[in-house]
């Protein structure tokens, strides 16, 4: 049953209300025009009727969605007490706002005064009607929300798919260069291997800056094994920011990238991982000493966050500086946001 139930923002409250009013407004002022009585009184009813429908309205879809829906198990009867609840509200809000626009001194027209329940028995079916209208138009709301968010996760899963894909790949070919150099380091490093996959089944897209260092210094680990440690790593930021949240495996990937294609016949590698909090953004800095770019084009692994940084964070992946291959990525600052699930 709970899929019955509508989760009302307070925009759609404002919709209702605005909606509401401007049926009340209408009726009302039809109403005093036909009957040849001041515009302005009509105005003043219509307002009046317009917020009695809205709270109560409120009220009885408060209770419908609060204690009802828990309960009531068979559909049809559910449906049955939703549209009493919205004739009522109609009919009572009707009754209220006569009885307060009189209390008010407006002009109220005899053919209202001597017919005041039958006229709310009218406004009352309208109410209904309008009622299953704004009913309809919040659920088909809600079903394009639900829809975008799957399509969104979806998208997202299969971002995460074929990233994991092409790391997965490269430190198998680490493990695979270590087998014929040192069995010993080979199995160090098939450990190290289950510890990323066991990160990588974890379904949720983002982790906190910290833990993405730490995925980042567990790779470069495996990377040294076949470099020699050759491979240094150096953090610049501030300990405020590590609690923030980043795309899994993203820190990691520009490391990644920049081990890839920056050694040139030398030696050593320093890779450079720079973290600035920037008001409502982070910026974070990836850059080596390594092998000048000349030409990019950026490969699958590179697009895949970008476009994760895109949907998550509404984010983006730019090269800053291409003589000093340093890689920059810009996203919101957040401690949690919709689409990760922590």
């Amino acid at each position: 049953m709970k899929d019955l139930g509508l989760r009302i923002t307070l925009f759609d409250w404002f919709i209702i209300v605005l909606v509401s009013l401007l049926f009340s407004c209408s009726l009302s002022s039809l109403i005093y025009l036909i009957l040849n009585f001041p515009l302005i009184d009509g105005l003043k009813v219509g307002v009046i009727l317009g917020l009695s429908l809205s709270l109560i309205s409120f009220a009885l879809i408060s209770i419908n969605n609060s204690f009802l829906l828990v309960r009531i198990k068979n559909k049809t009867l559910w449906w049955v007490i939703s549209a009493i609840f919205a004739f009522s509200s109609g009919y009572i809000g009707f009754i209220i706002a006569y009885y307060v626009s009189s209390s008010f001194g407006i002009i109220i027209p005899d053919t209202i005064r001597y017919n005041t329940y039958s006229i709310a028995f009218l406004v009352g079916l309208m109410n209904y009607l309008m009622g299953l209208l704004m009913y309809m138009f919040v659920r088909m709301k809600i079903k394009r929300e639900h829809m975008e968010k799957t399509l969104l996760l979806s998208r997202l899963n299969s971002l995460d798919t074929q990233l994991n894909s092409h790391f997965i790949f490269n430190v198998l070919n680490t493990i695979a260069s270590l087998i014929e150099i040192d069995r010993e380091k080979a199995l160090f490093a098939v450990v190290k291997l289950s510890t990323f996959l066991r990160k990588m089944i974890d379904e949720n897209p983002c982790i906190t800056i910290r833990e993405e260092l730490d995925n980042t210094k567990n790779y470069l680990e495996l990377e040294n094994l076949r470099f020699n440690n050759s491979i240094s790593l150096e953090i610049m930021g501030n300990d405020s920011v590590f609690n923030f949240l980043v795309p899994k495996f993203s820190i990691q990937l520009l490391v990644e990238n920049a081990v890839k294609h920056g050694f040139d016949n030398r030696e050593n590698l320093h890779i450079e991982v720079n973290i600035q909090d920037k008001d409502k953004n982070l910026v974070i800095s990836v850059s080596n000493d390594g092998k000048k770019i000349e030409s990019f084009q950026p490969g699958l692994g590179l697009r895949n966050l970008n476009e994760r940084l895109k949907i998550l964070f509404r984010g983006n992946l730019r090269l800053e500086n291409q003589k000093q291959t340093k890689f920059t990525m810009t996203l919101e600052k957040k401690n949690e946001t919709p689409n990760c699930r922590r």
